[in-house]
């Protein structure tokens, strides 16, 4: 969908790191706040269900991790989003 010109921010990168599930994931970037006003640090499935890393979809932690490990194309995306108007 990238190719084709569909607005995805995700760089192509992270995008195939995801699709072969080969990327390391800083879960502790994320934090969660719920509608109860708890709030959470990490995984999102953690507390919640048995956490499957294999079949995790969550694309923004996959970029961000990627941006983490000083990757230039998930640096740039990040980047390109904060310019963005």
């Amino acid at each position: 969908l990238k190719k084709r010109g569909y607005p995805i921010m995700n760089s192509a990168g992270r995008i195939r790191a995801m699709t072969d599930n080969h990327w390391r994931c800083h879960d502790d970037v994320l934090i969660n706040v719920d509608p109860d006003g708890t709030i959470a640090k990490g995984c999102y499935v953690k507390n919640r269900g048995r956490i499957n890393c294999d079949a995790c979809g969550f694309t923004p932690v996959a970029e961000a991790s990627g941006a983490l490990d000083l990757i230039p194309e998930s640096l740039y995306a990040g980047w390109r989003l904060f310019l963005k108007t």
